[in-house]
C-alpha cells in the first residue's frame, strides 16, 4: 500500500482471549482518493451489502459519480453487524437511511 492510502483495523481480545476477533476494516486508496476529487462530481454516497455464511457483516461502500454518470468506488469498509447497531443505537433499524435512496436524493 502507498504511503498516502489510508487503513484501518479494529481487532478485539474478549476476557483475556489470546486470539483477537476481528471487529472492522476500513480502506481508502489514495489513487481512487484522487480520482474522485479530480474526475468525479461532489456526490458521494453509500451502498452497502450483508455478508453471509461462517463471518457475518457488512461490507460498506462510499461511492461517488463519475462524468459518465457511473458509480466510482472511493472507499471500502467491512463491518461486523453488532458494531453497525452500536454506531446507530440512537435510531431503531426502521428509520436507517437506504442508501440507494440517500444516493438517489429521493424521499
Amino acid at each position: 500500500m502507498d504511503p498516502v492510502s489510508s487503513m484501518t483495523m479494529k481487532c478485539s481480545s474478549e476476557n483475556g482471549d489470546e486470539n483477537p476477533k476481528f471487529k472492522r476494516l476500513y480502506i481508502c486508496l489514495d489513487v481512487l482518493n484522487k480520482g474522485w476529487k479530480e474526475g468525479c462530481r461532489r456526490i458521494l454516497g453509500l451502498d452497502g451489502c450483508f455478508i453471509k455464511g461462517f463471518h457475518t457483516g457488512q461490507l460498506l461502500i462510499a461511492i461517488g459519480v463519475d462524468p459518465d454518470n457511473q458509480m466510482y468506488p472511493v472507499a471500502y469498509a467491512l463491518v461486523k453487524g453488532q458494531t453497525i447497531k452500536k454506531i446507530c443505537n440512537s435510531k431503531p433499524p426502521d428509520n436507517w437511511c437506504n442508501p440507494r435512496t440517500f444516493l438517489l436524493g429521493s424521499n
